[in-house]
């Protein structure tokens, strides 16, 4: 009995296994390089809002400084810009229940929580530029996130001069 023979196609179509691998592999690396840039954008805008933080932080302790009268402005108390103070200093905690911050209440020395990115550490110094200048001060305010991997990309110093 004679079994009618069908033409065979010269070329089948379709990929082969081969080309179906090398086409997940490229396709790997393209995903791993866009996962990476996430990671980097990530990590970036962490220490971007830590970086604002303590520089709105700064910036704050810097008007309170300068708003306080001339003449007990060498007796805030605040340390230095490098050493840390042991006592309680009264300065702004934010009351996020009543969305208003409190200006009154002393909290640990120098540190504010800011909602979102965590604790925030200032230091300041008011310094006497006496005798070259008896009635002017040098102002100094750092402010550094407390948040481990990101504390030393974040600081902010601010200096300042106030006369009579």
């Amino acid at each position: 009995m004679n079994h009618p023979s069908f033409p065979r196609p010269e070329r089948e179509a379709g990929f082969t296994l081969i080309e179906a691998l090398v086409a997940m592999v490229i396709l790997m690396f393209g995903v791993a390089a866009v996962a990476n840039l996430m990671v980097v954008a990530g990590s970036s805008n962490t220490v971007a809002n830590h970086a604002t933080a303590t520089t709105s932080a700064a910036t704050r302790q810097m008007e309170l400084l300068k708003s306080v009268p001339f003449t007990t402005l060498v007796n805030q108390p605040g340390g230095d810009v490098n050493n840390d103070l042991t006592l309680p200093v009264p300065i702004c905690a934010a009351n996020w229940a009543a969305n208003v911050w409190d200006c009154n209440t002393p909290i640990a020395a120098g540190t504010t929580e800011y909602q979102g990115v965590g604790q925030v550490h200032l230091r300041w110094s008011v310094t006497s530029m006496a005798p070259a200048a008896p009635s002017t001060f040098f102002i100094q305010v750092a402010a550094e996130s407390m948040a481990p991997a990101i504390g030393r990309r974040s600081r902010a110093y601010f200096t300042s001069i106030r006369t009579q």
